[in-house]
């Protein structure tokens, strides 16, 4: 029996083939074989292959994070974006990213948003052509970051860390007038249910959870080959800097998940207390 988790409930009126269960389990295995320093990897692999299972043609992964939920006059309840990763990334995506991420700073709300936001806190699942009106596919907004990009549908999964970060997953038909069928959704669903683990890596691997701001490019790098047992000079070279210029990069990767050592870094991946 398929679990939908739709609107924050469970509903078991979806059937799952036993292939398909037996896929999920494998894939699950499979991401728990990758390396902590290997999150990106493991990241691509997840998004590709739940996109084999639903036939989705592209999917990314957003960070999320509630920075602000005093702030008065937020429709959006200080939740913003921190982090995103493409399966398949392009200019135009990436454009399609920032400008939206623009709209959410400015506070110009779209119900699609809104939409994202609803049973907040709530591990939940919706497909776009399912839970908006048949009007905002005739709109500005489809058409300008939707439709000039292929998709024709949009199926959402989002896995709650704690009350203030989520991780988010969105899955794209594209190319294609077919929608996303409540199995499809059900089984991208019951596919990040089960990894907590993983979204928790994913969440840290980005610094969603870092009040100054996520890791940068070369902070996420050098994040990565310290749970490895790289010594500083190792890592210094692979990332093709000075071994002072490194130890900078370390010392402030430190600070931004306040510990003060290797050891500790691991522990925070590992769900310890550092």
């Amino acid at each position: 029996m398929k679990f939908l988790a739709l609107g924050g409930r469970l509903r078991k009126n979806v059937g799952m083939t036993g292939a398909e269960r037996d896929a999920v389990h494998i894939l699950w295995d499979e991401l728990s074989d990758f390396p902590v320093a290997r999150t990106d990897d493991a990241l691509v692999h997840l998004l590709k292959s739940i996109c084999g299972l639903i036939d989705a043609g592209n999917a990314y992964w957003i960070g999320g994070l509630r920075m602000n939920p005093s702030s008065a006059g937020d429709p959006l309840c200080g939740w913003r974006p921190r982090a995103n990763r493409y399966l398949y990334p392009a200019a135009i995506h990436e454009e399609a990213y920032r400008a939206q991420v623009a709209k959410w700073n400015r506070r110009e709300v779209d119900i699609s948003y809104t939409r994202a936001l609803r049973d907040v806190g709530k591990f939940r699942s919706y497909r776009l052509r399912r839970e908006l009106p048949a009007s905002w596919f005739e709109g500005p907004y489809y058409k300008i970051y939707f439709a000039s990009r292929g998709f024709h549908d949009s199926c959402f999964v989002t896995f709650p860390l704690h009350a203030d970060c989520e991780s988010y997953f969105a899955f794209h038909r594209v190319e294609t007038g077919d929608n996303f069928t409540a199995a499809e959704e059900a089984l991208a669903a019951y596919a990040l249910r089960g990894v907590k683990w993983f979204h928790r890596q994913l969440v840290l691997s980005h610094g969603v959870q870092l009040a100054e701001g996520p890791l940068t490019a070369m902070q996420r790098r050098i994040a990565h080959l310290l749970l490895t047992e790289r010594s500083e000079k190792e890592i210094a070279g692979e990332v093709r800097q000075s071994p002072h210029t490194t130890h900078k990069h370390i010392t402030e990767i430190f600070r931004k998940f306040g510990v003060n050592s290797r050891a500790a870094l691991t522990a925070l991946w590992l769900g310890q207390k550092p």
